[in-house]
């Protein structure tokens, strides 16, 4: 193998260009330096490995072998194919963000749909993390998807899964309800990348990723911003990808007849027919295939057109990712050298990416309490977890939001009923105004967590952040019921105006008009 240059770095290793020498394939190799030294990323890892070693289908990148690289035996290479396009989002960031012309969006979602056919069909895996960045191209136009980090086998009965994975502006409703649910998740994606494609961004991609989570199960299905500009067949396959109940959405399967992509899937299964597998042969026969189909036919016109459009400014961004990584590379090694000479392990927003990820764009692991078992207790959030603590800090805990279980007053007022009616008024208000005060606080403290882990690329427990914004929700009504029904207490007005000192004139008003009428 010939290392030609380096062209991606992530947080498990760098990716090169490479030459099979005997072949004059053109490949990709991944080296993963110290592959024991992390037994959760060795088995990422070779969870990838496991899944690209059965998928043999020319809309998945290609998989060709994986081994420990003499003499020391710690570094691993893996070698795949090389997409010399770069990612769907590259090509985005080439057209500065604007929307890609529909009949290339047409061709690329064909492909990705027979991409989704296939490994929800034949490889019984739900990707679960289909977005731009994922989408490779290769240089003579061909589609294909990559990044199987956080997919999933669908081998079970009823072919369902309920941990949340994936990138958030991307996810199925299901999946970020944590509801069962199956390859039509990967299916909403694809309608969501197609968005992306004709809008240069996803639904709520100017919202915080947090809040995106939020929006998604609550908001009605998203659509194009500008209908008109688009073809009805367009419209209709992003509303049959997008329908908020799973059972209502086409599988993979399905989607191959809708008039949208008919006739790209009827030419791409023309280009790739009588092809030979390679799924059980050697590594050597698909490193030949490799070579032998660089002289094959080339991908659909409509993508190699926007291709062959923007070749200079793709160009330049690749020259950029590269200088990047190259910069990266520099960085991480002196990074490496002072978190050797401190004993700390060194957490930075460029290492974002998956195990054999080459987009730009992170992928966030969720998980609920039903399924924290499987991470280590490191990895889950809770309010009041075994892991460190912060000294000094004020914490939404019994102690620090505790009510006074008395109050004391003189004797005699223990037969003034209408005392003893506001003073009970007055103690709801503010024991309901202290419990959501401390909801709130605990949900605030919550998603600081969760924002600084998905910074760092660590689960996150969604389910304890809905159950908090629900409960912060019925905690203030509970405030509120108990502010309207204590409204009558002097007391309680005098705080209702330090509320709403807008209201102050009003009140004022009111009661002047009332002084005038009284007299």
């Amino acid at each position: 193998m010939e290392i030609l240059n380096l062209i991606g770095e992530g947080s498990f290793g760098a990716v090169y260009r490479a030459i099979h020498k005997s072949t004059g394939a053109d490949v990709a190799v991944k080296v993963i330096a110290n592959t024991s030294s992390s037994k959760s990323e060795e088995e990422k890892i070779k969870g990838e490995i496991e899944i690209l070693n059965r998928c043999d289908s020319p809309y998945i990148v290609g998989y060709f072998e994986c081994y420990l690289k003499p003499p020391t035996l710690t570094d691993m290479w893996i070698i795949m194919e090389y997409c010399e396009g770069g990612s769907m989002t590259d090509l985005l960031e080439a057209n500065a963000g604007f929307s890609l012309p529909e009949d290339c969006i047409r061709a690329v979602c064909a492909s990705i749909v027979l991409g989704l056919e296939y490994l929800h069909g034949t490889a019984n895996v739900c990707h679960r993390d289909i977005k731009c960045g994922n989408v490779l191209i290769t240089s003579d136009g061909h589609v294909k998807l990559a990044d199987f980090g956080v997919s999933a086998e669908l081998r079970n009965t009823l072919h369902k899964r309920k941990t949340v994975v994936g990138s958030p502006y991307w996810m199925a409703p299901e999946v970020i309800r944590e509801s069962h649910y199956d390859g039509r998740a990967d299916v909403w994606s694809l309608g969501i990348t197609a968005i992306e494609m004709a809008e240069g961004a996803p639904p709520h991609a100017n919202l915080h990723p947090l809040r995106a989570i939020f929006v998604i199960p609550t908001k009605p299905a998203p659509t194009l911003a500008d209908p008109d500009n688009w073809s009805p067949e367009m419209l209709e396959f992003i509303r049959q990808c997008c329908q908020k109940d799973a059972s209502q959405r086409r599988d993979s399967a399905l989607l191959l007849d809708l008039p949208f992509i008919r006739q790209d899937v009827r030419a791409l299964r023309a280009i790739h027919a009588g092809e030979v597998p390679t799924i059980d042969t050697d590594a050597h026969a698909k490193y030949k295939k490799l070579a032998e189909s660089q002289d094959h036919i080339p991908g659909l016109p409509a993508i190699r057109r926007v291709m062959d459009r923007m070749r200079n400014k793709m160009d330049r961004v690749k020259q950029k990712r590269e200088k990047e990584a190259d910069n990266d590379n520099t960085a991480s090694q002196h990074d490496d050298n002072e978190s050797r000479m401190s004993g700390q392990i060194l957490n930075d927003s460029r290492l974002m990416m998956g195990p054999l990820d080459m987009s730009n764009q992170a992928t966030v692991a969720m998980v609920s309490r039903r399924n924290r078992s499987d991470f280590d207790s490191r990895d889950s959030v809770t309010p009041h977890g075994n892991g460190p603590q912060s000294a000094g800090v004020f914490a939404p805990d019994t102690l620090n939001y505790a009510v006074s279980p008395s109050v004391v007053y003189d004797p005699i007022l223990i037969n003034d009923d209408h005392f003893q009616r506001d003073l009970e008024k007055l103690s709801k208000v503010f024991e309901t105004k202290l419990a959501a005060l401390r909801t709130a606080h605990q949900l605030a403290q919550q998603k600081l967590i969760a924002e600084a882990k998905i910074r760092n690329q660590m689960p996150i427990d969604v389910s304890d952040l809905m159950n908090q914004a629900y409960e912060r929700n019925a905690k203030d009504q509970e405030n509120l019921k108990a502010l309207e029904d204590a409204k009558d207490v002097t007391i309680i007005k005098d705080i209702i105006k330090m509320k709403n000192p807008s209201n102050k004139s009003l009140i004022s008003n009111n009661s002047s008009q009332q002084h005038l009428h009284g007299r």
